[in-house]
């Protein structure tokens, strides 16, 4: 989870506080109780699923368009949903 900045962050296309990074780390609980999951992603893929994520949810939520500024990846294991 990362925040849009910017003129108008909750523009779709707004930036990401995270840009300018060369890699972003995820970590997650793993399968393995007490164990952890790590992963470092290049930045400009992480944006990439975070934009995606974004617009996925701004078209599933029509009558809220763009009125978040918090752009979240979901690791749910859903092939058809972005991010």
């Amino acid at each position: 989870m990362t925040r849009a900045v910017g003129a108008n962050p909750f523009h779709i296309d707004a930036p990401m506080n995270l840009e300018g990074q060369d890699f972003v780390g995820i970590a997650m609980p793993a399968h393995r109780q007490g164990w952890v999951d790590c992963y470092k992603v290049p930045t400009n893929v992480a944006i990439q699923a975070l934009h995606a994520a974004h617009a996925f949810w701004v078209d599933a939520h029509p009558e809220t368009p763009e009125q978040s500024d918090v752009r979240v990846i979901s690791f749910d294991g859903d092939p058809n949903r972005p991010g």
